[in-house]
């Protein structure tokens, strides 16, 4: 039950906020600016799902120190926002 009400209220709540800013919609320019969030946004998860594959097969293909040096290069994007994050907080 907790669970789902982690899941169900952010949302309700990112729902509602967006139903109070619905006139935005009409505003001109606003969906020119929203279809090019949107191509960003597919554009980048697409580059970086032919990159991963990219690194995996080379991965499995190819060992050597310069594979593994990439591989290790793109881990990097795991451990560093959360170090950002930790040292900000500390500060």
């Amino acid at each position: 039950m907790a669970i789902a009400a982690q899941a169900v209220l952010p949302v309700l709540r990112l729902v509602l906020w967006a139903a109070d800013d619905i006139a935005l919609l009409q505003e001109p320019g606003f969906q020119k600016l929203l279809f090019r969030t949107i191509l960003l946004a597919g554009s980048a998860a697409v580059l970086t799902a032919v990159v991963a594959t990219f690194l995996s097969l080379l991965q499995r293909f190819r060992k050597g120190a310069w594979t593994r040096r990439l591989v290790v290069l793109a881990r990097l994007g795991y451990a560093l926002p959360g170090t950002v994050l930790a040292v900000g907080i500390v500060m």
